[in-house]
């Protein structure tokens, strides 16, 4: 919650925070949500005031601090959903952001791939 209230700058208990409510391995989980003041980019591509999400009951598997790795945030690709495409190629260990979205691609047969260099 730390860095939720860095990047939002505002309390978890404010009227006008999104709340969802979900089950994570079972029990009950309580996000609570607000934009983020400025942007997330990713390399070149940013999302002005993206919605940010903490989960409020203190579950362990969604507390980052107790994660056996350094986070401090994670995000999905839900904020980039109408400008980008996210690719993360887990086997080749590689991520890449398209800046359009590929629903209307054509077929895979009739398009050529070639690996980002950059």
């Amino acid at each position: 919650m730390r860095r939720w209230l860095e990047l939002t700058g505002r309390p978890p208990d404010e009227g006008t925070n999104a709340v969802i409510l979900s089950k994570s391995w079972g029990k009950d989980a309580r996000w609570v949500g607000a934009r983020v003041k400025g942007a997330m980019c990713v390399g070149k591509a940013c999302i002005s005031e993206p919605p940010a999400f903490f989960e409020s009951t203190g579950l362990e598997n969604l507390d980052f601090e107790k994660y056996p790795f350094k986070t401090s945030v994670l995000f999905g690709n839900l904020p980039f959903g109408r400008s980008f495409t996210v690719v993360v190629d887990l086997p080749h260990q590689h991520f890449e952001l398209f800046q359009r979205s590929l629903s209307g691609m054509p077929p895979k047969s009739q398009r050529t791939c070639r690996r980002s260099t950059e």
